[in-house]
């Protein structure tokens, strides 16, 4: 068994994808909502007994290392290590050669992470940034969990240890561990004695680092918070502080607590918030509240007075209204930051959470609370400002629930609010992929989705899923509709092997049984017909799960009429340009057979909707 086997054999693709996005149960197969595009309607399976996924909507397909690849933006050698991982399975050596630049930086950035959180708890030079956390609550055992750590006050004690550890300067700089001199050649430690909070990815790689700088009146100068780089395992854009831990409890909890810094979260998680998550003190990307929306449509968001204020204005929190994520905003108790609060008394703390308020009604107060209803010129500021937040929403529910209130409000009529609100400009929420992340696509066509093509799939489909309809396909449709070449010949050997066991025994049609048929070659082309078969069977199940006996019939038969109406349609269009062909030559022999073909195609096309009973 190849280790590729192993980690198969060893790990089920619905506990994997069900970590990134809600499955429901859809026969013996799950189905939910796209990761890699975006959808309102469930169009992407899951095949527990196949192994495999596919959505139906961007035409993503593959196995549970494609899954990882495509999501997370991995080679397969990476895709290959964080399986290996999960399931326990130890690959065999590889060469330097055969190490990935990518995983070359995440062992550095994880040896120093591993170097910083021994020195903090063990090193004597470190005893004030220990004694700092201590104060600020935080124990020994939390700074082991979050792997907390403290960076020596040195120009490059971090960066010979690492070298002494075999790294090549270049790539402990391209992890974002070093700077580079102005002047001269060389580099410099990048985080000099401040506490280190390491930023992990999804899969708990450590992937970057947050450093503090502990308080000194010699150095009030200094930034309080630097942060790693940009680099090739670290996209800010993407990444949320935290997720590692808090993804499996946000679902299980429903929503996301959002608050601003590092501190917060040791504090809220450490008060029972296991569901905590930090935006860094930046406004949220579209990357971010895609990562988010895997996990919960919800999200509480617990920043200061002032925070809070800033944030609900910005383009992360619009671009999460527009994905029809529900935000609600805690009242901090006394304005304080959430570590504050909870110092303070963490039963209020905890109470202010459970009584948050909609995003929404955030909005009206804060709004009510800068202009007066008495006014005229101010009443209209209370429409228009309002107008624009209404407009993010993209539930039209929601939105005709808000514009009744805001109508009631400033005593205007509804239709005359929706009138105006048709007037303020659209925000485009979506920007291009970044490197090295899995891109979330506007909802598109894709090739596959050709109408032609569509009925294809759908009529193979429902052959092969509801065998008792083979005899009257094959006596309605000839080969000669399909037009794409896998679904013909696909649908050449379905007549084939179903003429053999009519013919030769009392068998039914057994998927089982087709497979085999199809692998007699044992070529690569018959091996990709096999895979393809369980595709048509997901799409099956995804649309037709529930149909009775008659209506997966009326289906079949329906799309029979309609798969020959467009070949009809496309045959006649090709004629009629042929005939405008024949006409300008003056070719009168052309004109009379092309004027009887488009006579005969008419007459066929006319005897369709005979097709829609047995």
């Amino acid at each position: 068994m190849t280790e590729t086997e192993e980690i198969k054999s060893r790990l089920d693709i619905v506990d994997l994808v069900s970590e990134y996005v809600t499955l429901k149960q859809a026969g013996s197969n799950w189905k939910g909502l796209c990761p890699f595009h975006r959808e309102k309607s469930p169009s992407f399976m899951v095949s527990k007994d196949k192994q495999i996924f596919k959505c139906f909507g961007c035409g993503e397909s593959g196995d549970i290392f494609e899954f990882l690849m495509k999501l997370e933006g991995l080679d397969f050698v990476e895709s290959l290590k964080n399986l290996a991982q999960r399931a326990g399975v130890k690959l065999e050596a590889r060469s330097r050669e055969d190490n990935t630049r990518r995983n070359t930086l995440l062992d550095i950035i994880s040896v120093t992470s591993k170097l910083w959180n021994r020195l903090l708890l063990e090193s004597p030079k470190a005893a004030h940034a220990k004694e700092y956390l201590h104060k600020r609550s935080i124990d020994d055992d939390q700074i082991e969990e979050f792997q907390l750590g403290y960076a020596p006050d040195s120009w490059d004690t971090t960066s010979i240890f690492l070298e002494k550890k075999g790294f090549e300067k270049k790539d402990i700089f391209d992890a974002g561990l070093t700077i580079q001199k102005d002047r001269g050649s060389g580099y410099y430690d990048r985080f000099r004695g401040r506490i280190i909070f390491p930023i992990f990815d999804i899969h708990g790689n450590a992937i970057a680092f947050g450093g503090r700088i502990l308080k000194t009146d010699s150095e009030k100068q200094i930034a309080k918070y630097i942060n790693s780089p940009q680099t090739l395992v670290y996209n800010k854009s993407a990444v949320v502080y935290n997720l590692n831990k808090a993804r499996h409890n946000i679902k299980k909890m429903g929503y996301a607590l959002v608050v601003e810094g590092y501190m917060d979260v040791l504090s809220c998680w450490k008060t029972g918030f296991t569901n905590v998550i930090a935006s860094s003190g930046t406004a949220f990307t579209d990357l971010q509240i895609q990562t988010l929306k895997r996990y919960s449509d919800n999200l509480v968001l617990a920043f200061d007075a002032d925070m809070a204020g800033q944030n609900a204005a910005d383009r992360g929190i619009a671009l999460a209204l527009s994905l029809d994520m529900n935000l609600k905003i805690v009242k901090m108790p006394d304005g304080k930051d959430p570590d504050d609060a909870i110092k303070s008394d963490p039963e209020k703390f905890k109470r202010a959470v459970k009584e948050a308020r909609s995003i929404m009604e955030y909005y009206f107060e804060k709004t009510l609370e800068k202009y007066s209803l008495n006014k005229v010129h101010e009443r209209k500021r209370v429409k228009d400002d309002l107008l624009k937040i209404i407009a993010k929403i993209s539930d039209s529910v929601e939105s005709s629930f808000w514009l009744k209130k805001l109508s009631a409000l400033v005593e205007t009529p509804e239709e005359l609010l929706r009138e105006d609100l048709k007037k303020v400009p659209k925000e485009s929420f979506v920007k291009s992929a970044q490197p090295n992340s899995a891109a979330v696509r506007e909802e598109k066509p894709h090739d596959r989705n050709d109408r032609k093509v569509q009925l294809e799939e759908r009529i193979i489909a429902l052959v092969v899923a509801y065998p008792e309809n083979i005899e009257y396909v094959i006596q309605t449709l000839d080969p000669q509709f399909f037009e794409d070449e896998k679904l013909a010949v696909l649908y050449k050997n379905i007549i084939i092997h179903y003429t053999s066991i009519k013919d030769f025994s009392a068998k039914l049609f057994e998927i089982s049984d087709f497979k085999e048929h199809l692998s007699q070659k044992e070529d690569e082309a018959s091996s990709h017909l096999v895979n393809y078969l369980d595709t048509l069977i997901l799409l099956a199940e995804k649309d037709f799960l529930n149909f009775s006996k008659n209506q997966i019939h009326k289906e079949v038969s329906d799309s029979i009429v309609l798969l020959k109406s467009v070949y009809f349609d496309r045959k006649l269009l090709d004629l009629v340009r042929k005939l405008k062909a024949a006409e300008v030559a003056g070719d009168k022999n052309s004109i009379d057979e092309i004027t009887k073909l488009v006579g005969e195609v008419y007459a066929e096309k006319s005897t369709l909707s005979s097709y829609d009973e047995l």
